[in-house]
């Protein structure tokens, strides 16, 4: 082989290695599009975790004093709109009839959690489970005065 004819087989190869201008630009597109998707959705998970952080807190907060505290503690933790609908009594006899059967040996097994547009409501939906029996218990969390506090509770 001549000098002339490996030069031109190397200018050859260059030229089908070289991708066209054409790819860049697509893949640089392609790339700024994914980079926009995933800080989108780190951005929505930020606003979420957010949202329901102080809600959960409060409704844990509430849990784990309905199932260790006495009534009049528990019921401390209640909005105002509750303890308008609900006394102390009525609620002292909702509260030892659910700690009679067990309910603070129970271990949360799911757990669920929506707010409001606002972030003023936050509804949080627990799975416990003692002794092969599944309860589900629904509280709804309310924000007052600055405060996430019980507005209404269900145990099924």
């Amino acid at each position: 082989m001549t000098e002339s004819t490996i030069q031109q087989q190397n200018t050859i190869e260059t030229q089908v290695t070289t991708p066209p201008k054409k790819s860049k630009k697509v893949l640089l597109i392609v790339s700024i599009c994914l980079i926009l998707f995933f800080g989108l959705i780190g951005i929505i998970s930020l606003i979420t975790i957010n949202a329901t952080k102080e809600p959960l807190k409060a409704s844990n907060d509430f849990l784990t004093a309905f199932t260790s505290q006495d009534s009049q503690t528990v019921y401390n933790l209640t909005s105002d709109k509750f303890q308008t609908s609900v006394t102390l009594q009525d609620f002292t006899t909702f509260h030892s009839q659910y700690k009679e059967m067990g309910l603070d040996q129970a271990k949360i097994v799911g757990r669920n959690i929506k707010t409001t547009s606002s972030a003023t409501i936050a509804t949080l939906t627990y799975t416990l489970e003692y002794e092969s029996e599944i309860w589900e218990i629904e509280t709804e969390m309310i924000e007052q005065d600055g405060q996430w506090m019980l507005y209404s509770i269900s145990i099924k």
